[in-house]
């Protein structure tokens, strides 16, 4: 058997239970299960086994020092009994299969494993490289006495020592490269634990982003409605006071999604979305008066019913006329609404002559936290996009910088047939 060939099989031996070990690992550490240091012995034996059983296979006594490598490696992670017998069932090993003087190997193995447990207490700190360097040179100094002293026919003195150099060197390689490989997968395993934690920190965050963002707006609806309360005007109060109940009402619903931690939903039911518009546009009179907005109400008075959520739907359209409104930057402006059928969709418009966007804003208009505000949290779109989408329904941007922005949103109309059930009903 060719030398490489033979260095291949036994790295195979070697490697293969521990590459299970590291896939079992992957394993718990992706379900968040408990590692089982038991699995990690058995493989280290295994891997000891393999070598031992086939060695009668592939017997190239240059490869005799790869048994050894398990046991530095649970030298190395501490594991103290499983050191103690992979001591003595290599020490057995020796003794059977090169009629090794049975005292001789047992106390070699037995002052490895002393003087590794010595060490370790210690010295706490990670020592790998360390613990490789001094077993290779006490088992060099070892090898070398039953080389001279105990070995009968070694007579060329040069080639015997030049083979034991390169044994040495061998093992040192192979031991340093696992002992780095297994480093290497369980902090890559420990990095992909940070990431996913590092996830779930940046999914609250968000959470916690789309509640400030959106709870803002009915707070700031309310506190508008409270400055201009007259409580000589008791048409006003009423009407007010209407409209201070359905922002807090929207407030608690909003609250609710915090309470549950979990994706948007939505509930679908039969909406007249002109109706939905009508409502939204009275809650900003008061808002587009202090701004010296001009309001061009387009929406139809016709009835246009559509699956969707009221209240989430509610909660986009005053996104997006906020938005609007926040174009003008304190400037007189206009904004355009208006409600149209195409074919079999419904198509609402918001349209303004504000500040519009420039390419590299509407690049990332859509990116998360992405905002050009300065007390912006970049939430709002991206959420709207979001509660749209669950409707079936999808925006479309047009904008131009110092032109303004068109917001488009299209919904699947409800046939005839549904509208005219519904209306009976």
């Amino acid at each position: 058997m060719l030398f490489f060939d033979s260095l291949i099989i036994y790295l195979i031996f070697l490697l293969f239970p521990i590459l299970l070990y590291l896939i079992f690992l992957a394993y718990t550490k992706i379900t968040n299960k408990k590692e089982s240091e038991l699995l990690f012995d058995l493989c280290l034996l295994s891997s000891v086994y393999l070598i031992i059983k086939y060695y009668i296979y592939f017997p190239d006594k240059m490869f005799l020092l790869l048994v050894n490598i398990p046991l530095v490696i649970g030298i190395i992670r501490k594991r103290y009994l499983l050191s103690f017998i992979l001591s003595i069932f290599i020490a057995f090993y020796y003794y059977k299969l090169f009629d090794f003087n049975i005292y001789f190997v047992f106390s070699e193995y037995f002052f490895y494993f002393l003087y590794f447990y010595i060490f370790n207490k210690k010295h706490k700190k990670d020592n790998s490289v360390t613990i490789i360097n001094n077993f290779t040179f006490l088992k060099g100094i070892v090898l070398s006495y039953e080389i001279f002293y105990i070995v009968p026919d070694s007579n060329d003195i040069y080639f015997v020592i030049i083979n034991l150099f390169v044994l040495l060197i061998i093992f040192y390689v192979i031991c340093y490269l696992v002992v780095k490989l297994m480093e290497k997968a369980e902090k890559i395993l420990s990095l992909n634990k940070v990431l996913n934690e590092l996830q779930h920190e940046k999914e609250l965050k968000n959470s916690l982003f789309k509640i400030t963002h959106e709870i803002k707006n009915p707070i700031a609806v309310c506190k508008g409605y409270v400055d201009m309360f007259d409580k000589k005007d008791i048409n006003k109060c009423e009407r007010y006071n209407e409209i201070i109940k359905n922002e807090l009402n929207r407030t608690l619903i909003i609250m609710d999604d915090f309470m549950n931690y979990t994706k948007i939903k939505v509930k679908l039911d039969i909406i007249d979305i002109n109706m939905l518009l009508s409502e939204v546009l009275e809650s900003f009179s008061l808002i587009f008066k202090i701004n010296n907005v001009d309001l061009i109400n387009k929406v139809t008075d016709d009835e246009i019913y559509i699956n969707g959520d009221y209240d989430r739907l509610k909660q986009v359209f005053i996104n997006l006329i906020k938005n609007g409104i926040e174009s003008f930057d304190g400037k007189n402006g206009k904004l355009e609404i208006k409600s149209k059928e195409n074919n079999k969709e419904v198509i609402i418009s918001i349209i303004d002559n504000g500040c519009g966007m420039d390419e590299e804003v509407f690049k990332n208009i859509n990116k998360m936290f992405y905002t050009t505000k300065k007390n912006g949290t970049g939430i709002g779109l991206p959420l709207s996009n979001e509660i749209i989408k669950l409707h079936n329904g999808r925006i479309n941007l047009y904008s131009k910088k110092g032109e303004g922005t068109t917001v488009e949103i299209i919904f699947n109309k409800i046939d005839m047939i549904w509208q005219l059930l519904f209306t009976f009903y």
